[in-house]
């Protein structure tokens, strides 16, 4: 999506737990451990580190890049190339891949006659 088409600030208040999980821009994922690594599939792995909003990423052959968390209708999303990106414009940025939807432990779905049905165990 577009920076231009909705609501952003470049000075959010995240936390190293809003990052962690998976983030897309079109075909490219980059996935976010709680351990500080990450997994890039251009980079390959590597460690990442939170400043305030400005996000460290540092490959295991020694390149590093700085990107940027902003927000946009609410929500954290990360640009690359922070630096050069013009806000008005439809510069791209990594969106939080939605976790899959998990039904608690303790719950099992059971699909009866084309119909949902969840059933409490435990």
């Amino acid at each position: 999506m577009p920076l231009a088409t909705g609501r952003w600030s470049t000075t959010p208040v995240v936390s190293r737990d809003d990052l962690v999980g998976s983030w897309r821009l079109d075909d490219e994922t980059i996935e976010f451990a709680a351990d500080g690594t990450f997994k890039l599939k251009t980079r390959g792995p590597g460690t990442w580190d939170l400043n305030r909003w400005n996000l460290f990423l540092s490959s295991k052959t020694g390149s590093a890049e700085e990107w940027r968390v902003i927000e946009v209708d609410g929500a954290p999303a990360l640009v690359r190339n922070w630096r050069d990106m013009d806000l008005s414009s439809s510069d791209p940025y990594f969106e939080r891949v939605p976790p899959a939807h998990r039904l608690p432990d303790d719950l099992v779905q059971l699909e009866v006659g084309g119909l949902v049905r969840h059933r409490a165990y435990g």
